[in-house]
């Protein structure tokens, strides 16, 4: 997997979640990719990530660089796309809505957000390797 295609996927998911990446975020955005890398190699025992993780990848990045940004007060969440939070399930006839609109507050679904984005870690097992 290449970098520049993984830092170009991260910039590109972001901005379809609503955020404008400057350049000031270039160096964050390489620290949690190194960062999210690392974890994923050391998770999986593995030297190189294989391309069927590129989008668990660059979800979780978005995940970790969306959060950091939030939390060191530089990132506006009222401005963020939220479509990707699931809002309901339907199975037959039977129907679950998890909010309505109103009902849940920005920061709730930011954290509902960021759980879509980084909860993925749950798919690397299937590229564990075993370590001897």
């Amino acid at each position: 997997m290449d970098r520049g295609d993984i830092k170009m996927n991260v910039e590109r998911r972001l901005e379809s979640l609503g955020y404008t990446v400057v350049a000031s975020d270039d160096w964050v955005i390489d620290f949690i990719i190194d960062k999210t890398e690392n974890y994923i190699k050391s998770n999986c025992n593995i030297i190189i990530i294989p391309d069927e993780l590129l989008q668990v990848t660059v979800d979780m990045i978005c995940g970790e660089f969306l959060n950091t940004k939030k939390n060191s007060g530089g990132l506006d969440i009222n401005g963020l796309n939220f479509d990707i939070v699931n809002k309901s399930i339907q199975e037959g006839d039977t129907k679950v809505e998890f909010y309505t609109d109103g009902i849940i507050t920005a920061d709730q679904m930011f954290a509902k957000l960021i759980q879509t984005l980084t909860g993925r870690k749950d798919e690397l097992s299937s590229y564990r390797c075993v370590k001897w």
